[in-house]
């Protein structure tokens, strides 16, 4: 194939690249507009470039080829920060994981101190939807406060509360007992839920998120991790949001 290929053709390099494990998309797009990356011999700098099964596709000069796709849902338990490598040698999601699966991306993270659903996964597609704001995808949280939660404050979490990075919003707001709080977000600022809490003055004691989109936490226990079956990545394509259809 030469670099002309017809438009309809073919998977667009980025995309190609993301199935690699090359990281996200748009990573993927600064490895093409720096001239790293070359189709049959030839090097690319156009992000609109596809790439046909007979092609062959380096990066700095090493052939690369997609990976089997490939999803986890792990338990993340305190104490664990969400990075690959942490420069203060504390322990990371991926020394939970067997060596072969840490490769695979983290979809969103949690902080230090919270635990819950984390999904990990070499799918651009299904990490571009779990992540983009356009898809609204629900993260649901139970909160253990300090103190007895007030219900007259819910309001003010589905209304909105001005954080540092914007205005935090809650869909869902639900007491389960005085001090347990369900919370359902769509957005994903950093610390969200504590600051929200911090802002009507509480303090969060424990924080679990239960469940992304579709896919719910469940019975896996902390630490530990459950590989995803077809269905359950189908649901999450289909229905990133995790409300009925």
């Amino acid at each position: 194939m030469t670099n002309e290929a017809k438009s309809s053709d073919g998977t667009r390099l980025n995309r190609y690249l993301a199935s690699c494990g090359l990281g996200s998309r748009r990573s993927c797009e600064e490895l093409i507009t720096s001239g790293r990356v070359a189709i049959n011999d030839l090097q690319v700098k156009g992000l609109g470039q596809r790439v046909l099964p007979s092609d062959t596709v380096t990066v700095d000069g090493a052939l690369v080829t997609p990976e089997r796709e490939m999803t986890l849902a792990l338990h993340k338990p305190t104490k664990c920060v969400t990075t690959r490598n942490d420069p203060q040698q504390r322990q990371t999601v991926y020394d939970l994981l067997p060596k072969e699966y840490r490769n695979l991306h983290h979809v969103g993270r949690l902080d230090r101190e919270s635990e819950g659903l984390l999904i990990l996964t070499n799918s651009g597609d299904l990490a571009q939807k779990l992540t983009h704001p356009s898809t609204k995808v629900e993260k649901e949280y139970l909160v253990q406060t300090d103190r007895v939660f007030d219900m007259r404050d819910r309001s003010a979490f589905i209304k909105g509360i001005e954080l540092e990075e914007g205005i935090g919003k809650a869909v869902a707001v639900q007491a389960l007992a005085p001090r347990l709080v369900r919370v359902v977000l769509q957005q994903g600022m950093k610390r969200q839920i504590r600051l929200m809490f911090a802002a009507k003055g509480y303090a969060v004691k424990r924080l679990i998120r239960t469940r992304v989109g579709s896919y719910e936490l469940g019975n896996i226990k902390a630490g530990k991790w459950r590989r995803l079956t077809e269905q359950d990545i189908r649901q999450l394509q289909t229905n990133p949001t995790g409300r009925p259809e």
